[in-house]
């Protein structure tokens, strides 16, 4: 689900970024009607505020992940710290030793 959430970003940053491309090739083109270079300025102007909402969610969103993982590392810690046996240490100064050196 996450990852999913994920790709629907980046899905609508890669549309957002064609659809300028898009936009700036109709600009580009000598035999384009005014009526539709204006359209294209603004479909243009349109989608970079899109992407660049897009890539700071995207950006926001990862951000977010990490501190989740952080969060449930630090409770992972915190368990084992009370109780390492059930995670299959020897003794508390056993699981910090290991646990040290996994970060």
């Amino acid at each position: 689900c996450i990852d999913s959430q994920k790709m629907i970003i980046e899905d609508q940053i890669t549309l957002s970024e064609s659809k300028i491309e898009k936009c700036k090739a109709t600009l580009n083109n000598p035999d384009t009607s005014d009526d539709d270079k204006k359209n294209s300025r603004r479909m243009k102007y349109l989608n970079e505020i899109i992407l660049k909402m897009n890539e700071e969610h995207l950006s926001l969103w990862e951000e977010d992940k990490i501190m989740e993982l952080r969060k449930e590392f630090k409770d992972f810690i915190e368990q084992v710290e009370k109780r390492p046996k059930k995670y299959g240490f020897k003794n508390q100064r056993h699981a910090k030793l290991i646990l040290g050196k996994a970060l």
